[in-house]
């Protein structure tokens, strides 16, 4: 396991991801077009794979530990049911992704946000695993992406909760407060803002 540096675009924003290993979380590729309405949401296209895929490490968010000066923070809903999507107000570098409460113990974090070059990541994280393949973009994609979720797939994240329940992987929260309030209120983007987002996404 190692201790990974965090660093947003332009640095004013910075963490450790600690005890990082392919057995301490999930690596993937996710492939769905609500992930790339996002990085288009936050004019942030360009950490989007050849074949439209987000980049992201699923850990527990007591193995996250952010340094975020005042202001910097920001998250974003795609509508009102949707997952919470932080990212840094400074740079719009996308940071991660958290279900609506405190109580869960899982942070799908991008490695846009993570200090190292791809083979770092492959060293740190593991090799990913490519999903919802049936939304990817510009075929024909490589065997390792999956056209959804594969049962292995669905299989290792209940696994990986089931443990985070367990152990108490929740506590302390990444993006709560300790009343279980987002430590920013979130911005439900506007039908006018999803629907672009979601045309530039399947572009």
């Amino acid at each position: 396991m190692v201790d990974v540096a965090l660093r947003c675009r332009c640095g004013l924003v910075t963490g450790t991801a600690h005890d990082v290993s392919p057995q301490t979380g999930i690596h993937i590729v996710c492939h769905c077009i609500d992930c790339r309405a996002y990085a288009h949401a936050i004019d942030r296209a360009d950490v989007i794979t050849a074949h439209g895929g987000s980049s992201i490490f699923q850990l527990a968010p007591k193995q996250v530990r952010l340094s975020v000066p005042a202001g910097q923070l920001s998250c974003l809903r795609l509508s009102d049911e949707g997952l919470l999507r932080w990212y840094t107000t400074c740079c719009h570098t996308p940071v991660g992704n958290s279900l609506a409460k405190a109580s869960a113990p899982f942070f799908g974090m991008l490695t846009a946000f993570m200090d190292l070059d791809d083979d770092g990541l492959v060293q740190a994280l593991g090799p990913p695993r490519g999903i919802q393949g049936k939304e990817a973009l510009h075929p024909p994609l490589p065997a390792w992406i999956e056209p959804g979720f594969s049962i292995g797939a669905v299989w290792r994240t209940v696994r990986f909760l089931a443990r985070g329940l367990v152990t108490g992987a929740a506590k302390p929260a990444v993006v709560f407060d300790a009343a279980g309030a987002p430590l920013v209120t979130p911005r439900i983007l506007t039908p006018e803002e999803r629907a672009a987002a979601y045309a530039a996404a399947a572009a």
